[in-house]
């Protein structure tokens, strides 16, 4: 067993985390030994790092008794990092009454707890709880504790390629996260305080359901899950792959694309039973080439992806993409142009801009993320205008390229479409220049995107006077 030398939660500075095997016969206290071997040396090292509330184990397991016998060859190793989550969610009933519905399912630590394991071949889950510590107000968001996190993993677990899994809520871009924490007003409210909003379903890049703030949690957002990769001893991955909701959107991947060689992402909500973490540590044992691993695991969750997105009868979409990062500029300079083009039409095609963003698939009921090709055609379907027909068709060669591999479910056909791709924002000058409950607008926390930056897209959406998403136009 080893123990972290570097102290993990910089706040609570008398706190240490300990990276441990758990193993029946290490000894919890005892301390690292300069004089042991160096690690043996993997193949791959994946780290799931997350806010998982108790569904963290039952994929610990799943993992455990899935991939025990090949554990003893040390070729792929695994860590986890994780908070979980909280007992109790307040739930309002038909009369108004409130009560407090037990949604807690964790097995092998406690509300609040963090642990950070190694899982091997011997890894005895049940002393988690023995090496936890219970820190729910300690933000998962901080760079500088995510950076120290991968520092440790490379150190103990040293890998010829790295593989991050991200694992929790997220939710795309979400202009209440995706603004720099230090211009921001308001306070994030520690465990205790009453003030703080109900937190939303999915927010930001990975929300923290223990830290309420003036509007919904608090949550990691892009930039500083990218600044805490930059400044860690793994600065560039193998793989990245997003095990949460709507994160295959242009503004996110816009901002972490350089940050791996892969991208794994849905640009819908993700139905999961962790059966795409499961897979893919099996093929990263089976396969020494990770495009190969990943396409073993998309076949192999196929064929459940129809179950796990049928809600008792309520029919999701969804899908999960391979990302091939070095494809992505591409996909930049093709929509820098379409904003240019709409700018130009609008004044004088408006009814049949308009009327395409009507018709265009939307990933998601709750937010405007429309799927950012079959937005193209519809425009370049409305408006008859060949220069948006001629950006359509690149825009679906660089997809062709960017995308490598994919698994999609269509189940619920109330706009049918052939294919997914990425979501793109579209929203209305009204919403563009409405303000937070922060201060800042949303589209001054647009234009801080990479994408905004490169493609001028925020000025299309404060052009755009139409809004179809979450009215009856798009019937």
């Amino acid at each position: 067993m080893k123990r972290i030398s570097q102290i993990m939660l910089m706040f609570i500075a008398t706190m240490t985390l300990t990276l441990m095997s758990c193993s029946q016969n290490d000894d919890p206290s005892s301390p690292i030994n300069p004089e042991q071997p160096e690690p043996q040396k993997a193949r791959y090292t994946v780290f799931v790092f997350g806010n998982a509330g108790g569904s963290m184990d039952r994929i610990i397991e799943h993992v455990y008794d899935e991939c025990k016998p090949l554990m003893k060859s040390g070729e792929v190793r695994i860590a986890f990092f994780y908070k979980y989550g909280k007992q109790f969610e307040e739930e309002m009933k038909f009369d108004g009454t409130i009560t407090q519905k037990e949604i807690f399912t964790g097995r092998y630590a406690n509300p609040g707890d963090i642990v950070f394991f190694e899982l091997k071949d011997d890894t005895d889950l049940e002393n988690l709880a023995e090496e936890s510590i219970n820190a729910p107000e300690w933000g998962l968001y901080e760079p500088l504790s995510l950076s120290t996190a991968i520092d440790v993993v490379k150190e103990d677990m040293p890998a010829d390629d790295y593989i991050f899994v991200l694992y929790g809520h997220g939710g795309g871009f979400d202009v209440n996260v995706d603004y720099p924490k230090g211009l921001r007003p308001g306070e994030i409210l520690l465990p205790g305080d009453e003030d703080g909003d109900e937190p939303a379903a999915t927010r930001g890049v990975l929300y923290d359901e223990w830290l309420p703030t003036i509007d919904g949690v608090e949550a990691m957002d892009m930039y500083e899950f990218a600044e805490g990769i930059a400044n860690s001893e793994i600065p560039h991955f193998k793989a990245i792959f997003f095990h949460n909701c709507l994160m295959g959107n242009m503004e996110s991947i816009g901002n972490i694309y350089d940050k791996a060689d892969y991208l794994i992402t849905s640009m819908h909500v993700l139905a999961s039973n962790g059966d795409p973490i499961i897979e893919l540590v099996k093929g990263l044992y089976d396969n020494t080439d990770f495009e190969k691993a990943a396409s073993q695991m998309l076949r192999a969750i196929a064929p459940g992806m129809p179950t796990v997105y049928n809600d008792n009868g309520f029919l999701f979409n969804g899908d999960i993409s391979l990302l091939k990062t070095s494809e992505y500029k591409q996909l930049e300079s093709v929509f820098a142009r379409i904003a240019r083009r709409l700018i130009e039409l609008y004044p004088t095609q408006k009814d049949d801009i308009d009327l395409a963003a009507g018709l265009a698939y939307i990933a998601d009921d709750t937010n405007p993320f429309y799927d950012a090709l079959d937005y193209a055609r519809k425009l370049a379907q409305t408006t008859g205008d060949n220069v948006l027909k001629g950006y359509a068709e690149e825009l679906k060669a660089a997809f062709d390229k960017f995308i490598i591999d994919h698994e999609w479910v269509f189940l619920n056909n109330e706009k049918p479409i052939s294919e997914y791709t990425l979501s793109v924002m579209l929203v209305n000058d009204e919403i563009y220049h409405t303000r937070t409950s922060w201060g800042y607008s949303f589209g001054e926390a647009y234009e801080l995107t990479n994408f905004a930056q490169n493609t001028g897209w925020g000025n299309w959406l404060k052009t755009n006077t139409f809004l179809s998403f979450g009215d009856d136009t798009d019937e």
